[in-house]
């Protein structure tokens, strides 16, 4: 029996209409309404709420595909927040080096002809390397090396800090709904 028609026979049975169910268990009607026609599923703290209400143990109606899987706040949203973070602030992915090398032809050219004097490169290409440009071959040597800072890297930084602080607050919500669970049942006991 699906969760909604459960609700609906579970309060037949107590003989409550929805609006005494929905007082009882501390929602809206509306909501309750939602629940018992299977356009929501209820979070834990309302499954609970629900549970003590009928007086009866329900069971979540979560099925994979219905909202994210939980790993993904606990496990996956602080992971990439640490990637993010790490690789912004050591440039992992958008480097932050330039390298400026020094052109000169290999062979004698006219000096109206010289097609590069200096080459900007982001890519490290070894201290001296020959390459052919226009049909003229070129003796590149490197002559220094710059680091600027990246956009990019600044906000990968921040989106991955943002990750983890979201992260954080979900799983301390979920920690705060864990401990207030184990109160009540240990009050429940006593």
């Amino acid at each position: 029996m699906k969760l909604a028609e459960q609700l609906v026979a579970l309060r037949k049975e107590k003989g409550w209409t929805q609006a005494e169910a929905a007082r009882i268990i501390s929602i809206q009607q509306s909501y309750l309404s939602k629940l018992e026609n299977g356009h929501f599923v209820p979070s834990d703290d309302v499954l609970e709420k629900l549970s003590k209400a009928y007086g009866t143990k329900l069971k979540s109606a979560r099925q994979p595909g219905n909202g994210l899987p939980r790993f993904v706040p606990i496990l996956l949203l602080p992971l990439l927040g640490i990637f993010l973070l790490i690789s912004g602030s050591n440039a992992l992915l958008f480097s932050s080096t330039y390298y400026t090398y020094k052109t000169e032809p290999m062979s004698p050219i006219d000096e109206t002809e010289l097609y590069l004097n200096y080459h900007l490169s982001d890519t490290y290409k070894g201290e001296k390397y020959v390459s052919d440009e226009s049909g003229t071959k070129y003796h590149f040597e490197l002559i220094a090396t710059r680091e600027v800072e990246r956009r990019e890297n600044k906000l990968q930084t921040i989106f991955g800090i943002a990750l983890l602080l979201i992260s954080l607050g979900l799983n301390f919500t979920r920690l705060q709904s864990f401990v207030k669970r184990a109160l009540n049942k240990s009050a429940d006991e006593s």
